[in-house]
């Protein structure tokens, strides 16, 4: 056993932490002690430069494994991000592709007319909310790219205000609810929509 560990288990086997932890020891040894030992162990294995000889400097070992923690919980965080990112970028781009992404906002409410005339709500809906979301873009009223989600958008048409923040944000409810979520939505529930995007998508059309 290291130096280190022996002074860890000497000062968490005082009576204030044995008596702390009294009910969650198991038998014949104290809970925290037991797994602190364990990451001990793991960083030992992680790190073999970590068993220093006896004499070598308890402070040095301490900023070693502390700094070895801070690294691993900053490599977590990273690959947590970065994985966050991919899985929202994936997201995105099963509801829209890269072509339709570039489609101006007009021809995409055609088709979305012509999805909810053959039935395709569902379709129609994503058609009419992506209409929408360039339509604002075409306005300067966002930007779009691959890793924003919804809620990012409609926070930053928030800080403009206006009726376009709103219709946003309820456009944003309505097409995660029928497209991820799978809720069916009526012809006369997606008329009323397509007319408030249709206005939206005039305004920049005349501003244009």
């Amino acid at each position: 056993m290291t130096p280190e560990k022996e002074e860890l288990r000497d000062i968490l086997s005082q009576r204030e932490f044995t008596d702390y932890l009294k009910d969650a020891e198991e038998p014949g040894q104290n809970l925290l002690l037991y797994w602190l030992e364990r990451l001990f162990d793991a960083l030992g294995k992680l790190f073999p430069e970590l068993e220093m000889a006896e004499g070598s400097g308890d402070a040095l070992g301490y900023v070693i494994i502390g700094g070895g923690l801070v690294a691993l919980a900053v490599l977590s965080l990273f690959l947590f991000r970065l994985l966050w990112v991919e899985r929202r970028a994936l997201r995105r781009k099963a509801a829209a592709s890269a072509d339709e992404m570039e489609a101006a906002p007009a021809g995409l409410l055609d088709r979305s007319r012509t999805a909810a005339a053959n039935g395709a709500y569902r379709e129609a809906s994503r058609l009419l909310f992506l209409a929408l979301l360039l339509g604002f873009q075409e306005r300067g009223l966002l930007r779009v790219t691959d890793w924003k989600t919804n809620w990012e958008y409609a926070e930053e048409l928030a800080g403009k205000g206006g009726a376009a923040a709103a219709l946003f944000r309820s456009s944003a409810v309505r097409f995660d609810a029928i497209w991820y979520g799978g809720r069916d939505i009526a012809p006369a529930e997606y008329d009323d929509w397509r007319r408030e995007v249709e206005a939206a998508i005039a305004v920049e059309e005349a501003a244009s």
